[in-house]
């Protein structure tokens, strides 16, 4: 008959480490990780091109009118009879043939007369003035524009005379002209202008 089983022996040393086994497969994706603070502000980039021209804009309201300008009459003549005559464009003497039309209605507002280089002696004077006719010249009405020169003057000082800042009414088809008086006749004659305004 078998005997019975004897006592295990003591444990034998531990063996040599054996050769490391094959990679595992590649474990699931961790979760995303918690997002990272932002990062310093870049430079500035270049400027971009221009962009195309805007169409133009529509048209602003027309301005206010103006005021109207002033106008003058330019009365000459070379010689100047001695009396009282009237000025005229290039002569002087009765006033139905001396004088010049208005075309509209507006104001007389100065008067510049010159005698040019006439020598007055002393104590001699001349006076001219605007006068306005509304009878087709057959009479005149003096007005305010009216200047004088005195002399002595020497041909070459004391010449001219004039008078503004006056606002007499003339009408349309009114005739004016310059009524001048002097004690002799003038040689040089005179030139005048009448400044009109509105």
């Amino acid at each position: 008959a078998q005997g019975a089983q004897g006592a295990q022996g003591a444990q034998g040393a531990q063996g040599a480490q054996g050769a490391q086994g094959a990679q595992g497969a590649q474990g699931a994706q961790g979760a995303q990780g918690a997002q990272g603070a932002q990062g310093a502000q870049g430079a500035q980039g270049a400027q971009g091109a221009q962009g195309a021209q805007g169409a133009q804009g529509a048209q602003g309201a027309q301005g206010a009118q103006g005021a109207a300008g002033g106008n003058s009459i330019y009365l000459a003549s070379p010689q100047v009879p001695a009396g009282t005559n009237y000025l005229s464009e290039g002569s002087a003497g009765d006033l139905p043939s001396n004088n010049v039309v208005i075309p509209s209605s507006m104001h007389i507002t100065g008067l510049v007369f010159s005698i040019r280089n006439e020598k007055l002696a002393s104590g001699d004077s001349v006076t001219a003035t605007v006068v306005i006719s509304t009878d087709c010249g057959n009479t005149a009405t003096t007005t305010p524009a009216t200047v004088t020169i005195t002399g002595p003057t020497t041909g070459t000082t004391a010449c001219c005379a004039f008078i503004t800042n006056l606002s007499i009414p003339v009408a349309r088809c009114n005739l004016v002209s310059v009524q001048i008086t002097a004690p002799n006749a003038l040689q040089r004659g005179a030139a005048a202008t009448i400044l009109l305004g509105p």
